[in-house]
């Protein structure tokens, strides 16, 4: 777990005014909680309901995404439809861009449980997010953080990753081994990943590189965003990335996000499931089979987020300090281990 952010007159203020707002009266304890990188968690105990989750959102001029306003919309889209396996909104704070949601007790997937049920679990999730799609208040939510619709625009988004690490400063010796696996590794494997994914895309994988049904993603969707209740149901977590976007972006991401790995062999029924949702058949496995090494190198690229500034100030204001150079050395190691099998993965779906 991460460090807790420490409690600030600020913080408190913003959950008391939450905590009115929701009908929870005083609040008799605010304790932070660790729970992610992005964004700043807390525990909230008051006098007149049971316990609550505060969360109060990274802002920065250089991060112009609307976290709170993405995973509000989604959130209550999902209780609109009957979808509990989301967290219940309370309130929410534009001013001070933080939320408040029920308090999930629970704890996170253990890797050894990631299996069948578990990912089975996730697709019903949002199978039954998607089966509403044709909703307005579906048809209203916004397009998901990085969304992508064609290929090209998947492959300049993470061209779009490539060149920000590359403009990192060499200030220090991490940043130093960043410039060097960058010149070394990452740019010529993505040459080699980007112009295989074009020929593929123009050849046996064409259907896939043309067709794109739009979904709602939960976005950075996985078991590092999920709780076990006492009585074993699943609960899915931190939609502020979430809305519409590319499917097979979706696959991709679950299966490649690291925290808490999902096993590949169960990517086909993944897929099939999500095929089925969308009354698209096998295409969206097809489309993610095409994809998937390319995501590999975004998110070999995201396991680097600790070297650019803004993206760094978001894991300190989360965490109430920064990773420092050990940090980033280990994060280097990560992305280099992912790269050095890029030649041999594949989705097999």
């Amino acid at each position: 777990m991460s460090a807790c952010a420490p409690q600030e007159p600020a913080q408190r203020d913003v959950a008391e005014k939450l905590a009115a707002m929701a009908g929870l009266g005083r609040v008799e304890n605010l304790r932070p909680l660790a729970f992610g990188r992005n964004n700043q968690g807390f525990v909230l105990t008051s006098a007149g309901g049971p316990r609550s989750f505060l969360k109060i959102y990274f802002s920065h001029p250089g991060d112009s995404r609307d976290r709170l306003g993405a995973e509000s919309a989604f959130a209550h889209f999902a209780r609109d439809i009957g979808e509990t396996r989301g967290p219940r909104p309370l309130a929410v704070c534009r001013e001070r861009n933080a939320i408040l949601f029920e308090f999930i007790s629970g704890r996170p997937p253990r890797p050894d449980e990631v299996g069948e049920r578990l990912i089975a679990e996730a697709a019903d999730f949002f199978a039954a997010i998607n089966l509403r799609r044709d909703d307005p208040r579906a048809k209203a939510l916004p397009e998901a953080s990085e969304a992508c619709f064609t290929v090209p625009a998947h492959l300049r988004l993470i061209d779009s990753r490539v060149a920000r690490l590359a403009a990192v400063p060499a200030s220090d010796e991490p940043a130093r081994a960043l410039a060097r696996f960058v010149s070394g590794l990452l740019r010529p494997a993505w040459a080699s990943v980007r112009e295989r994914t074009l020929r593929r895309a123009a050849g046996e994988a064409a259907d896939a590189a043309a067709w794109c049904s739009r979904c709602l993603s939960p976005s950075d969707f996985g078991f590092h965003n999920a709780l076990i209740e006492h009585g074993g149901r699943v609960r899915f977590l931190d939609f502020e990335y979430a809305g519409q976007d590319d499917p097979a972006k979706t696959i991709c991401d679950f299966f490649l996000q690291p925290a808490i790995a999902a096993p590949r062999e169960h990517a086909g029924a993944f897929a099939r499931r999500i095929g089925e949702a969308l009354d698209a058949g096998s295409l969206p496995a097809a489309r993610a089979r095409l994809l998937f090494p390319a995501y590999a190198v975004k998110w070999a690229c995201i396991l680097l987020n600790e070297f650019v500034r803004v993206d760094a100030r978001r894991r300190s204001f989360a965490q109430g300090g920064a990773g420092g150079q050990e940090g980033r050395t280990a994060q280097l190691d990560k992305a280099e281990a992912l790269l050095r099998t890029i030649d041999t993965l594949d989705l097999n779906i």
